[in-house]
């Protein structure tokens, strides 16, 4: 039944565009879409980022919603421990991990890509 209602707010997956000299990170749940315009991101584990959860789900390696941290408040969207703190143009923090998380590097360092989809669960 947890199980269950938590996966409504885990990415299925994740797409990467450069446009126009700017990088948009398109997160989808069962429940939303996040639009993330990406101003900077840096690699970093859970534990240095998700110290206290404010509104959020924790269950296992699920930490899914608000936390604080040493970076301050940030929106998670964490399955796995190693993954990439992601700033907006706003200055919204997201943390975003899972797996195959270098794969979602990989693409925002490559601006010769336009579009790529990356499927978080199967």
């Amino acid at each position: 039944m947890i199980k269950r209602w938590l996966d409504s707010y885990v990415p299925l997956k994740v797409i990467v565009r450069h446009r126009k000299g700017r990088t948009e990170l398109i997160i989808q749940t069962k429940r939303k879409t996040e639009y993330i315009n990406v101003f900077e991101f840096i690699p970093a584990e859970c534990w240095e980022v998700l110290r206290r959860r404010i509104r959020g789900l924790e269950f296992g390696r699920y930490k899914l919603g608000r936390y604080k941290g040493a970076h301050g408040e940030v929106y998670s969207y964490a399955i796995s421990c190693s993954g990439i703190l992601i700033k907006d143009s706003n200055g919204t923090k997201y943390y975003l991990a899972f797996n195959n998380i270098q794969e979602v590097i990989d693409a925002l360092l490559d601006d010769n890509i336009q579009e790529k989809v990356i499927e978080v669960r199967r």
